[in-house]
């Protein structure tokens, strides 16, 4: 995992109109592509810990055609969740950026967002084993709006199989019984599917909010095991 990056000829070429690598980007330590700018390629993933000078520091992005970014506020991987497919003038939206990963552009970013329908007066909390994206948990309340990366799938790539858990944050308990979100590539739509419902818990239930982002909501308050 690399924790910088290198200023570089890239960067300047793509400013005066030449041609660049296309699997590269290009960060800018000002808005519009001004500053002090770091350049990085396909598969680097990069994670700053503050103080680092790094950190927070990148205002804008120049995207090569063939990657994609993805970028989060924190450098575990929480708060904010950005994916950034091609220039950006201003990526202040991010709140300051700790973490990102460069991958191709035709792979897929699959996000999930949690509700609770049940409102026992408890606050809940949606956890996912993510799928190459991090090395633990994402962690989605009720209440946050912001969809959470729990994986990346290459087009026309192999299934991807999550473990899902509700947690009851007021208690401390998980929600019985636990299960899986099995996702699979449709090759028509050119978008990444819930596979099927075996293993998905029946106190939840899964939505496409739009592209390859679900709301994940808990429906009910299941019976104690």
């Amino acid at each position: 995992m690399l924790r910088h990056g290198l200023r570089g000829e890239p960067c300047r070429a793509l400013m005066k109109g030449r041609l660049m690598d296309q699997t590269q980007v290009c960060f800018y330590e000002g808005t519009n592509y001004t500053g002090k700018e770091h350049h990085y390629k396909e598969g680097d993933e990069v994670v700053f810990q503050y103080p680092e000078d790094l950190n927070d520091k990148f205002k804008s992005v120049k995207v090569g055609s063939l990657v994609k970014v993805l970028a989060w506020q924190h450098s575990d991987g929480g708060g904010k969740h950005e994916v950034w497919e091609a220039d950006n003038a201003d990526i202040g939206s991010i709140d300051g950026l700790s973490k990102f990963r460069i991958i191709a552009h035709a792979t897929q970013a699959v996000a999930v967002r949690f509700e609770d329908n049940a409102d026992n007066g408890h606050q809940h909390c949606l956890y996912v084993q993510a799928a190459g994206v991090s090395d633990g948990k994402v962690k989605s309340c009720a209440g946050d709006p912001a969809f959470k990366l729990i994986g990346i799938m290459p087009a026309g790539g192999p299934p991807v199989t999550t473990a899902i858990f509700v947690r009851d944050e007021t208690t401390g308990q998980y929600l019985d019984p636990n299960g899986a979100l099995h996702l699979r590539w449709n090759d028509e739509t050119k978008q990444v599917d819930v596979a099927d419902s075996t293993n998905f818990p029946g106190h939840l239930k899964w939505t496409r909010a739009e592209g390859n982002r679900f709301v994940i909501s808990l429906e009910k308050i299941p019976a104690p095991a």
